[in-house]
C-alpha cells in the first residue's frame, strides 16, 4: 500500500498501477489509493475506469472514499452522466448520505449547474458540517445566485443558534 501511495505521489502512475493489478487479491484501500493517484496525476478519465473495474470486475464493496473519488474524478471531467451514475450506485450501497460522499455530490452538481439537483442533496443531508454548509454557499455564488448564498448563509446561522440554545 505505502509502495503504491509513494509511486502515485512520484507521479510514476503507470508503474503503481501496474502493481496494484499485480496482486492476486488487492483491497479497496489499494484501488482507492490508485484511483486518487491517478486523479492527482492528471487521469480523471483512468479513475472512473478503475471505479468502473472495481465495480464490475472485483468481489471488492466500494467504500465512502472510493465513492468520493469517483465522484471528484467525475466533476473534473465535467462527465455529467458518470456523475449522476456513480451518485445513484453510490444511493444503492448507501453512500449517499455520509458527510464527504454528499459535500462531494452537492459540489458536483454545482458545477454542472445542476443547483435544484445540489440542493435536494443537501436538504436529504441528515447531518451537516461547515464543510457541506461552505460547498452550498460557494456553489451558489459560482452559479451567480447571490440570494440563495445569503438564504443558506441565515440558514447556517439559524442552525448554529439552535444548536447552541439547546
Amino acid at each position: 500500500t505505502q509502495l503504491t501511495q509513494r509511486l502515485s505521489d512520484l507521479g510514476a502512475i503507470p508503474y503503481a498501477r501496474d502493481l496494484v493489478l499485480s496482486f492476486h487479491k488487492p483491497d479497496v484501500f489499494l484501488f482507492n489509493v490508485l484511483m486518487l493517484g491517478f486523479s492527482k496525476n492528471g487521469s480523471p478519465h483512468s479513475s472512473l475506469s478503475l471505479f468502473s473495474h472495481l465495480r464490475k470486475h472485483t468481489d471488492l464493496k466500494p467504500n465512502s472514499s472510493t465513492y468520493t473519488y469517483a465522484i471528484s474524478a467525475a466533476s473534473s471531467i465535467h462527465d455529467e452522466r458518470a456523475g449522476r451514475s456513480v451518485h445513484g450506485q453510490a444511493v444503492v450501497d448507501g453512500f449517499d448520505s455520509e458527510l464527504h460522499v454528499g459535500s462531494n455530490i452537492v459540489k458536483m452538481y454545482f458545477k454542472f449547474s445542476r443547483v435544484v439537483d445540489a440542493r435536494k442533496v443537501f436538504d436529504g443531508m441528515s447531518e451537516r458540517d461547515v464543510v457541506l454548509w461552505n460547498t452550498m454557499l460557494c456553489g451558489y455564488r459560482e452559479n451567480e445566485m447571490y440570494e440563495e448564498s445569503v438564504k443558506v448563509f441565515r440558514d447556517l446561522i439559524n442552525e448554529s443558534c439552535t444548536r447552541w440554545d439547546s
